[in-house]
């Protein structure tokens, strides 16, 4: 069966404890896109505090850019 697919939009994750990174691409017919990318900076040395910090930045970014899978 051929057809044209619809982009597939990812995100990525590069986990840490004080900074966490991320990029948004839209991948497409073996072609990548950008879409956005940028850093959560954590502060303080209450893990707890920084692990909710990365949990409601992550969400966020999920909320605006509605990805289909995460890398």
């Amino acid at each position: 069966m051929t057809g044209t697919r619809k982009p597939v939009r990812i995100l990525g994750i590069d986990p840490g404890s004080r900074i966490t990174g991320y990029g948004v691409i839209d991948f497409h017919q073996d072609h990548a896109r950008h879409v956005a990318s940028g850093c959560i900076h954590l502060r303080g040395s209450d893990l707890t505090a920084r692990l909710r910090a990365i949990f409601d930045g992550i969400t966020a970014i999920v909320e605006d850019q509605s990805p289909q899978e995460l890398a």
